[in-house]
């Protein structure tokens, strides 16, 4: 059984040796345990609930990832191969470069195409997977819609 682990770091600035210890050493263990599917994330919309300046905001953020690839994060790592039996979902990249498998085609996307108001729609019992074939961070913006919008919903097939 795959375990779905996500977890996220606020961009504050201040990572130190009890992040590195207490999270980051962690993420890298977990990502390369083959029943675990991981997303590890720089929660920069979490940062906004308090007074931010704009542009220590985004060095914190791109020092955050920064740190995430240093540690030993792979940004290669894709999401399995699944499907879903009662939800669409509709994916835009707002930044970065992400390779989209849906059934016997692959698509780039980009904030470019984000740009163009382009996006991707993935229908009901789609085979589909995202990855990111670049070490820049990719932000995707995913709707979900359907009758079941719940875990249960998603099929896995295998782990690349």
């Amino acid at each position: 059984m795959i375990k779905k682990i996500f977890s996220g770091v606020q961009p504050t600035g201040n990572l130190h040796l009890g992040n590195y210890l207490g999270a980051i050493k962690n993420f890298v263990k977990l990502q390369n345990e083959k029943e675990n599917e991981c997303i590890f994330c720089v929660v920069d919309l979490h940062a906004i609930t308090v007074k931010q300046d704009p542009k220590e905001l985004k060095k914190n953020i791109r020092e955050t990832a920064a740190t995430f690839i240093a540690s030993g994060i792979d940004p290669n790592k894709s999401i399995s191969l699944q499907k879903h039996k009662c939800r669409h979902e509709l994916w835009f990249i707002s930044e970065g470069t992400a390779t989209v498998e849906q059934g016997t085609d692959a698509k780039m996307l980009s904030k470019r195409t984000y740009e163009l108001h382009e996006q991707l729609i993935v229908p009901l019992e789609s085979w589909h997977r995202l990855s990111n074939e670049t070490e820049l961070p990719v932000k995707i913006i995913e709707i979900q819609y359907g009758d079941k919008c719940i875990e249960e919903d998603i099929k896995r097939y295998y782990k690349i």
